[in-house]
């Protein structure tokens, strides 16, 4: 009889290290982001809230004359939504005045902190004290010129918005994160792209729609009193399951969830309560522990959890292949089928140093540094094509020496030569006149920009900046610098 999960803890632990040694800088910034992002492991971030604009305080840190902005001084952004909600534009308005009142009075000698100057500083600073609530409800009431009205337009507004956010993002980003940690375990190499793969396989809307249904059915069943505790625990596996397969149905997935957790709730509890330490430290150092390491390593022992959870279910049901259908997250593919898949690599790169297209001289340093082009436009077209495939060639030839996740071999790669990851072009060169063109746009989309956000702080439309004409340079300058400067680095 096998060992039960948590009695291989240790092992699951160990394996778990190594994997977030590997991947240390991709992993835990991913789970960064989904901390940020409010997706799981919110309380990491619990020890920083109490210095935060508008977080509760004692009387004592009210009073501390070290805070740069105590509570008195600052409202939360989100009192001035609820005023503006409730009806009460005035009051909300009143508050984000006295937000930015205090962050012109206390930020303004801390360009770290906060800024009165620019565009994007008075965009950061209209949302941090709700400026930009104000704002638009006061646009609203300009049209509507009805209270009632401009509060049923933000209620209605505010839930389609964070719906659609957490529908279509904060909801499936679990089940992207879970993929790229599958992947991390079993290859070397792992791709920020990687995050992209539902999209690529045309499944993100599948893949929401299936955690949807989970989320909904774990919702209606916390209003019991045990049911939500325990269907968190028999839904736990939905996330991984459509991590492997976006394309499952919700039923499915959820039946297949509960069948794996059959007798394992327990054991998952027991295992999630043998990392109190690191609870511990992370309470003890504000939560910075998590947010450097712990929630990482966390996420990648529950991986583990569940990598043997599934090789338990394919033994007992064989037929949960069908759902289950990607072995190559999990054990990567021997030599001979990685070769017999990824055959066209070694001829392409032979065929890529035969035809090479490469400037010389100078000219070779602006397009590698710069990305400006200084020859003709179809030598530049075959060099772009060129950088391109070769970036191609090196993921593919990862993939054939076994280092990274085989595409190819994915029950959802179809039409392969119109649906391939590697072919979104990041890297290209830029003639003088192509730059001209962009430096045109990003001086019109700048001036767009300040014109519709003066319009919405003052209801008036004013032609901004010095110039005639629909442009700012400065927006077109900044585009042009970001372009050149930041070339060398997109691979």
């Amino acid at each position: 009889m096998k060992n039960s999960f948590f009695s291989q803890r240790k092992d699951f632990k160990k394996k778990s290290h190594a994997v977030i040694k590997s991947h240390y800088l991709i992993l835990v910034f991913l789970v960064l982001v989904m901390t940020l992002f409010g997706t799981e492991f919110q309380t990491s971030l619990s020890g920083w809230r109490d210095l935060t604009p508008g977080s509760e305080t004692d009387s004592e840190e009210k009073n501390d004359p070290g805070n740069m902005l105590s509570a008195q001084d600052v409202i939360s952004p989100n009192a001035v939504l609820q005023e503006i909600i409730h009806g009460n534009l005035a009051s909300g308005s009143e508050k984000a005045a006295q937000n930015a009142q205090a962050f012109r009075e206390k930020l303004s000698g801390s360009k770290a902190l906060g800024t009165t100057n620019g565009v994007l500083g008075q965009v950061v600073n209209g949302l941090l004290s709700g400026q930009l609530f104000a704002h638009l409800g006061q646009s609203i009431f300009t049209i509507t010129r009805s209270h009632q009205m401009t509060a049923f337009i933000f209620v209605i507004g505010s839930f389609l918005w964070y719906t659609l956010i957490f529908i279509l993002l904060k909801n499936v980003y679990s089940a992207v994160l879970r993929r790229v940690f599958l992947v991390a375990r079993t290859y070397r190499h792992v791709n920020i792209t990687d995050v992209t793969w539902f999209a690529v396989v045309r499944k993100w809307l599948s893949a929401c729609r299936v955690l949807f249904r989970e989320y909904f059915y774990v919702f209606l069943w916390s209003l019991t009193i045990i049911g939500g505790f325990i269907k968190c625990y028999s839904y736990w596996a939905v996330s991984y399951i459509v991590a492997e397969n976006p394309s499952v149905s919700p039923k499915e997935a959820i039946t297949l969830s509960r069948r794996m957790m059959n007798g394992h709730k327990m054991e998952l509890l027991k295992y999630q309560i043998s990392f109190i330490g690191w609870h511990i430290l992370a309470l003890i150092t504000f939560g910075v522990s998590d947010l450097v390491y712990g929630n990482a390593y966390r996420l990648a022992a529950y991986t583990e959890f569940y990598a043997a959870l599934r090789e338990e279910m394919l033994e007992r049901e064989p037929d949960c292949s069908r759902i289950l259908n990607d072995p190559c997250l999990f054990h990567c593919p021997d030599r001979i089928t990685l070769a017999e898949t990824y055959f066209d690599v070694v001829e392409e790169i032979t065929e890529l140093h035969e035809n090479k297209v490469e400037p010389t001289g100078w000219r070779k340093l602006v397009a590698d540094w710069f990305g400006i082009w200084l020859y003709s436009s179809e030598k530049k077209k075959a060099y772009d094509r060129q950088e391109e495939r070769s970036l191609a060639i090196k993921h593919n030839k990862l993939c054939m020496q076994g280092e990274a996740y085989p595409q190819r071999l994915s029950p959802l790669w179809k039409n392969r030569n119109e649906s391939r990851p590697e072919q979104f072009s990041f890297v290209r060169n830029y003639t003088v006149w192509s730059l001209f063109l962009l430096f045109i746009f990003f001086c019109f989309v700048g001036w767009s920009w300040e014109v519709a956000l003066h319009f919405m702080q003052t209801g008036q439309f004013a032609n901004r900046g010095t110039l005639h004409g629909p442009w700012l340079p400065i927006y077109g300058t900044g585009g042009i610098i970001v372009l050149i400067l930041c070339s060398r680095f997109r691979k």
